[in-house]
């Protein structure tokens, strides 16, 4: 499942948002960056560990 899990909690956010017009404060936008940040690094490393376990000709 892994990244998929943190998209509903995004379209809601983005929702909540956009169209609810809820307030969106420094503090919420730093937070929300840096979770998808750590998302980001943890996909990476994800995808970089995967590809470094083929075999040279499955390149």
């Amino acid at each position: 499942m892994g990244l998929v899990q943190y998209i509903g909690p995004t379209l809601q956010f983005l929702l909540g948002v956009w169209v609810f017009q809820e307030a969106f404060t420094l503090q919420r936008g730093i937070g929300f960056a840096f979770i998808w940040a750590a998302l980001a690094v943890y996909a990476s490393d994800g995808l970089w560990r995967s590809r470094k376990q083929l075999p040279y000709w499955g390149r």
